[in-house]
């Protein structure tokens, strides 16, 4: 299931709140937060072959900053939640197991307007405070 959000603007005081279930034969889940789809401050890619979590900022389409979590949280066919907070500095991403880290904002921006969550998961919840 796919979920993609434009023209809902996200301020820097809200969280986002997503819950899913990754499919049994899943192979990768995306999250991007940004201003539209070639410019993605935070895309979040979560790859099941790999056993790698991603991140990094797409620009006009290119990937730029790219940063490898040291672990992986997640589990096909087990539900997760993902609690994302970000300042015009940083990202903070919340993940299963207690992992938390943060990625730079390198948009430094206090807005955005475009969410999508993409691939091979069954999204249950989508919460934004």
């Amino acid at each position: 299931m796919n979920l993609t959000l434009r023209d809902m603007t996200v301020l820097q005081t809200d969280q986002m709140t997503i819950t899913g279930i990754p499919n049994a034969d899943a192979e990768r889940f995306t999250i991007n937060i940004g201003h539209g789809e070639g410019d993605v401050a935070l895309n979040f890619n979560v790859d099941f072959n790999s056993k790698r979590v991603v991140m990094k900022t797409l620009q006009g389409g290119s990937g730029s900053h790219e940063q490898t979590l040291d672990s992986f949280p997640f589990d096909k066919g087990q539900v997760f939640k993902v609690v994302i907070s970000f300042s015009s500095e940083k990202f903070t991403i919340k993940m299963p197991a207690d992992t938390i880290t943060n990625y730079t904002n390198n948009f430094g921006a206090d807005k955005f307007r475009f969410i999508q969550v993409l691939q091979d998961l069954r999204i249950k919840g989508f919460n934004i405070d």
